[in-house]
C-alpha cells in the first residue's frame, strides 16, 4: 500500500527529519491525544491528510492542531498511519507523560525534552531532578568524557543537581553559562534576559564577555541584562515559594507520620516503597529532607527511627520496629 503523506511525515518525525515547526506541531497534537481513548490514535485517510496539511502549513495554527480530533466510528477504514502514529505516540508519551512525568535518560548521548502545558519532572541519569516549566525545553548532551555534565535550557526550570565534585554541572542558556557541583536553584530565560535564583549551594554565573562571572549564594538571585551586565541581589519574601510551587522540592516534615514522609519520597523520586510491617508507618518524624538525594533521605530516616531500607531498582522495602522497642 502506498504510504500517505501523514504516514511519511511521522516516519520523518521518528527519525528526526522534520522541521522545527513540524516537530512542535506533531508533539503538541500527540500531547493532547495521550489523554484520549487509544482508538482515537487511528486515522482514516481524510483525517490523516487534513492533519498533514495543518502540520506542514506555514501558518501559526498550533491551537487548531491541538483541537483536531480524528473521526470516530467503526465503519471508518483506517490506514497504515495508525501503527506509525502509535509508535510516535509511544515516544511522545515518554516525553509528555503528564503532570510531573518521569524520565530516566539512561545511557543516551543526547536527549531533548519539551514540556507541554504542564510542569514536567525529569530525573537525569546522574540523579539530578529538574522540574521543567510549561513550554520549556531541556537538552542533555553527554560530555562526561570532558569531565562535565552538560545541559541547555530554553524557558524556565527548577534544578536539584546531584552532588558530584568530579563532574561539574553546566547549563547553557541565552549566551550565559551556569556552573554548579551540587546545588538547587531556579533558572529562567526570556527576551534575552537570564535570571538565576539560588536555594542551596553556590552557582557561578558567567558570560562570554565575563568568563570569571559572579558567584550566587543561597537566597540570592542574579540577572543577565540585555546590555550584558550581571546584577546580583537578595531574593525577596515569597520568591522561594513561587519557584518551588507545583514541585516536590520542599520536603520539610514536623511531627509527621512516617507513612506521609514515605509517600512524599515515592512521589519525588518515582520509587515504590513496600512496608513489610505496619508497625513503623505510624511513627512520627521531624526532619528536613529538602535538597537531599534519595539515598541520603533514607539514611536520615534510619538515623531517627529503628527502620531499615533495602533497595532493588525502583522498589524499596522498609522493615523494623520504627519508634517501638525492637
Amino acid at each position: 500500500m502506498e504510504k500517505s503523506n501523514f504516514d511519511q511525515l511521522l516516519k520523518k518525525y521518528i527519525t528526526g527529519q522534520v522541521t522545527e515547526s513540524e516537530r512542535v506541531k506533531i508533539e503538541a497534537w500527540l500531547d493532547v491525544m495521550k489523554t484520549e481513548n487509544s482508538k482515537d490514535l487511528e486515522l482514516n485517510p481524510a483525517d490523516a491528510e487534513r492533519l498533514f496539511q495543518k502540520i506542514v502549513s506555514k501558518k501559526d495554527n498550533l491551537e487548531q492542531i491541538k483541537s483536531f480530533k480524528p473521526s470516530s466510528g467503526k465503519e471508518t477504514k483506517t490506514l497504515g498511519a495508525g501503527s506509525l502514529l502509535k509508535i510516535a505516540a509511544s515516544i511522545i508519551l515518554l516525553i509528555v507523560a503528564g503532570y510531573f512525568s518521569y524520565l530516566m535518560i539512561g545511557k543516551k548521548d543526547n536527549f531533548n525534552f519539551l514540556a507541554s502545558d504542564k510542569v514536567e519532572k525529569i530525573i537525569l541519569n546522574d540523579g539530578t531532578l529538574v522540574w521543567l516549566q510549561k513550554n520549556s525545553r531541556l537538552t542533555y548532551l553527554d560530555k562526561l568524557s570532558q569531565g562535565i555534565r552538560y545541559t541547555e535550557l530554553e524557558g524556565e526550570a527548577l534544578f536539584e543537581v546531584a552532588k558530584d565534585a568530579t563532574h561539574p554541572f553546566h547549563i547553557k542558556c541565552n549566551g550565559a553559562m551556569i556552573k554548579v557541583l551540587g546545588t538547587s536553584f531556579s533558572l529562567k530565560t526570556s527576551d534575552h534576559v537570564v535570571e538565576v535564583k539560588v536555594l542551596t549551594g553556590k552557582v557561578n554565573f558567567s558570560t562570554a564577555s565575563n568568563i570569571a562571572g559572579i558567584d550566587v549564594e543561597p537566597n540570592q538571585k542574579a540577572v543577565l541584562k540585555p546590555n550584558g551586565a550581571l546584577e546580583k541581589s537578595a531574593m525577596v519574601q515569597g520568591e522561594i515559594t513561587s519557584i518551588t510551587n507545583d514541585t516536590d522540592y520542599l520536603m520539610k516534615f514536623a511531627d509527621a507520620p512516617l507513612s506521609e514522609v514515605l509517600n512524599s519520597i515515592e512521589r519525588k523520586f518515582d520509587v515504590t516503597i513496600k512496608k513489610s510491617s505496619n508497625a513503623a508507618v505510624n511513627c512520627k518524624i521531624t526532619a528536613d529532607l529538602t535538597d537531599q538525594s534519595l539515598e541520603r533521605s533514607l539514611e536520615t530516616i534510619e538515623e531517627i527511627l529503628n527502620v531499615k531500607f533495602e533497595q532493588n531498582g525502583q522498589v524499596i522495602t522498609v522493615t523494623g520496629a520504627g519508634c517501638s522497642t525492637p
